[in-house]
């Protein structure tokens, strides 16, 4: 039996509460990432390792139809961060400092 439509979309709306969360977890790491290149200097774009991820990433996928796909939510995911580190760089500015420390202390 086929699923319905809105069985569908509750799928859907399950996995971006868990995208909505991998999200978030992401850019606190892209925050760390940017105060770390902000103190040793290093540029917030690095297309060597874009390509390195992209690259690594598409091949896990299984349906290689969606790789184009795949390759262009990757970007725009690097893009985005690229965006928040330049921001926090300007503004000399990293969330979450508190939550940063707790989180390496428990590492």
């Amino acid at each position: 039996m086929e699923k319905t439509l809105e069985e569908l979309r509750l799928e859907i709306d399950k996995i971006d509460t868990i995208m909505a969360e991998c999200f978030e977890n992401r850019m606190h790491i892209v925050a760390d990432i940017a105060k770390i290149k902000a103190a040793t200097g290093k540029n917030t774009y690095d297309p060597e390792r874009e390509k390195y991820v992209i690259e690594k990433n598409c091949a896990l996928m299984l349906d290689k139809e969606l790789i184009p796909f795949y390759k262009d939510f990757l970007q725009h995911n690097m893009d985005l961060s690229k965006a928040y580190q330049n921001m926090l760089r300007e503004q000399k500015k990293f969330v979450n400092d508190e939550a940063i420390k707790m989180q390496n202390k428990k590492a």
